[in-house]
């Protein structure tokens, strides 16, 4: 399947259908037994904002005894670091999406408050 991906991203033009061949191609190239592959997957990962990806990397390291230790302790150590990195960026956007629902429910209180009063004050 990875040789069908990377002909279509070479052909792509489109930004956001790119992204996603280049997720998939990462996503894929995880499970290479080279492990300079496998590290370069997880750092392609880590630019990625879909939180499937915190869920790809988070199954990555508990995953046991790898090709070797120094190895396994490379490609841990990356992907530990590339979680941070998905992590740090899924609680950004859920702390904006948490302003964003409080400024609007605070405005429908209000809405709601300033229709409730008398004409007559």
């Amino acid at each position: 399947m990875l040789p069908a991906v990377i002909k279509a991203l070479a052909k792509e033009p489109d930004p956001e259908i790119r992204g996603l061949l280049e997720l998939t191609q990462a996503t894929i190239q995880l499970s290479s037994p080279d492990g300079a592959t496998r590290v370069a997957a997880i750092r392609a990962l880590a630019q990625s904002n879909d939180p499937s990806t915190k869920t790809l990397l988070l199954g990555l390291l508990e995953k046991k005894g790898d090709t070797s230790a120094e190895a396994d302790g490379d490609i841990r150590a990356e992907a530990e670091k590339s979680l941070r990195s998905v992590e740090g960026r899924l609680a950004a956007g859920e702390m904006v999406g948490r302003i964003f629902s409080g400024l609007s429910l605070g405005s429908i209180l209000l809405l709601a408050a300033l229709g409730s009063r008398s004409p007559t004050g």
